[in-house]
């Protein structure tokens, strides 16, 4: 079990979870709802593939860092990024849902991520204010609204329009708008993206390259991302951000 090492206002860390509350609400919520955060370093995947012993556990909130989880079954990997607003739950999976078909389950922590635990105490602390559980429970909702919307992108016939699109749907959630087009900072590898657009190495390798040909994805010197401005016409219209 991992152990809790601050403890968070929630609404403080996650503004968006008080979005139906009024402001005096509001301000009384931010003072009572204080939960345990935990901390994910690099190599303690581990801790995320088994089920931990927090009494009357919803999920993690995380609040910062950014994780991958991947299915690997026969051989194919699907892959999702989680980061900052994301709810998961550790041991989601279970071995028995995966032992027939010879699967697993993998975690790894791709940047230092810290999480709020959302158990019984959060629960005691947040009953006064519904609306924050029915924004937790929407969370949910979004991520697997994100699933579905990874799985379409891996159907994509050409890598190259694979990646523009998952570029810019993470830039949606984690982009930041500059002079020059919408900047990503994630540690994002060739191989971690071929694993997210259900494709071999050395194919995203060559599908980046012509990207940066084009100008459509640029890698900077900082090794961030950069999604030049405008948006591509053909990619307007499936670029909807969520509410």
């Amino acid at each position: 079990m991992l152990e809790p090492h601050r403890l968070v206002q929630l609404l403080a860390e996650d503004p968006d979870l008080a979005e139906d509350l009024s402001p005096e609400e509001e301000s009384r919520a931010r003072r009572r709802v204080v939960v345990p955060a935990v901390t994910l370093n690099l190599g303690d995947e581990a801790a995320l593939a088994r089920r931990m012993d927090h009494p009357g556990l919803i999920g993690f909130l995380v609040v910062e860092g950014l994780l991958m989880r991947e299915i690997v079954l026969a051989g194919s990997v699907a892959a999702e990024l989680i980061g900052a607003g994301d709810l998961i739950h550790p041991g989601d999976v279970r071995a028995s849902d995966l032992s027939p078909l010879n699967g697993r389950l993998c975690w790894t922590v791709l940047q230092t991520a810290e999480l709020a635990v959302l158990d019984g105490i959060f629960t005691s602390r947040a009953a006064e204010w519904p609306q924050i559980f029915g924004r937790i429970a929407l969370r949910a909702v979004w991520r697997s609204h994100g699933l579905a919307l990874n799985l379409a992108i891996s159907h994509q016939g050409r890598i190259e329009d694979r990646l523009l699109l998952l570029f810019w749907h993470l830039a949606q959630r984690w982009g930041r708008v500059s002079a020059d087009g919408v900047r990503l900072d994630l540690p994002l590898t060739h191989k971690t993206l071929a694993k997210l657009v259900s494709a071999q190495r050395p194919s995203v390798t060559n599908a980046l390259g012509e990207l940066r040909e084009r100008r459509l994805l640029l890698r900077r010197e900082d090794r961030s991302w950069l999604l030049p401005l405008p948006i591509p016409d053909e990619l307007e219209p499936l670029l909807v951000r969520r509410a």
